[in-house]
């Protein structure tokens, strides 16, 4: 096999926590699909392990892999981004920014994580999903298909993220809550537990979704709502103020309800 790239031992060092040395890496041979040609320096890896000799996969300007973590397939790790750990990025997936992947994380397909974000723990990032600006995605949880997380929104636990759902803002989502299709949870809202939003609904403000409540059609909860236990809010209704439907309450469509 000829090699793509080959690592310059006596020169052009990085040193990492005091004890870990990384090597800048030099293309071989032009790489088409990220513009690299023979001769181009690249970022900086710790050992042969971190980038694959096969296929496109390429580490540049300053970005770092180092420890077990691998890069493989057509993966790019570029601008200041970091991969540690036992971290994978594989397939046509992107880390760029000031990003960092590590732990047992993996981002593969096409999926991309970008600006500030980490992606860490066992969590799982992949299809075309994307994580960017001070998201944070760890734990067991699984963001795919068109999934955006950004802003300060943290996924956590063993949540999944599916469709073309937006966890955006300061919103949380953890334990095993599921959001997916064209749902948004955004500003300071919190879905935990069981709890499912779907469609095209949506949870802002202090909201708290939990339990196994579910969240569907177009409805929207805001304000310092709480729905939890096995309480259905779907359609086009609204709970928001401190508004609170809980236990077997089903919410349809045209309904605005506030309790207090």
């Amino acid at each position: 096999m000829d090699k793509k790239y080959g690592i310059m031992v006596s020169e052009k060092t990085m040193v990492i926590n005091g004890k870990i040395k990384l090597h800048r890496i030099r293309a071989l041979r032009d790489i088409e699909r990220y513009n690299v040609k023979a001769g181009d320096f690249g970022g900086f890896i710790e050992k042969e392990e971190n980038l694959s000799q096969y296929g496109d996969a390429w580490v540049s300007d300053n970005a770092t892999v180092y420890n077990d973590a691998r890069v493989l397939d057509n993966a790019w790790v570029g601008d200041n981004a970091k991969v540690r750990g036992n971290a994978m990025i594989h397939d046509e997936a992107r880390v760029s920014g000031y990003a960092c992947v590590c732990g047992h994380a993996q981002v593969h397909n096409e999926a991309q994580v970008s600006d500030n974000a980490w992606v860490y723990g066992c969590a799982w990032v992949y299809n075309s999903a994307k994580i960017y600006g001070e998201a944070v995605v760890h734990e067991h949880a699984q963001v795919f298909n068109h999934a955006e997380i950004f802003g300060h929104a943290s996924v956590d636990g063993g949540a999944q993220i599916s469709g073309s759902a937006k966890i955006i803002e300061y919103a949380w989502v953890f334990s095993r809550a599921r959001i997916s299709d064209q749902a948004w949870v955004g500003e300071h809202a919190l879905v935990f537990d069981d709890a499912q939003v779907s469609e095209y609904a949506q949870v802002r403000g202090h909201a708290y979704i939990f339990g196994d409540a579910k969240i569907s059609g177009h409805a929207c909860i805001y304000g310092d709502a709480k729905v939890h236990g096995g309480a259905l809010v779907y359609g086009s209704a609204h709970i928001y103020g401190c508004a609170e439907v809980y236990g077997n309450d089903q919410i349809n469509k045209g309904s605005i309800i506030i309790r207090k």
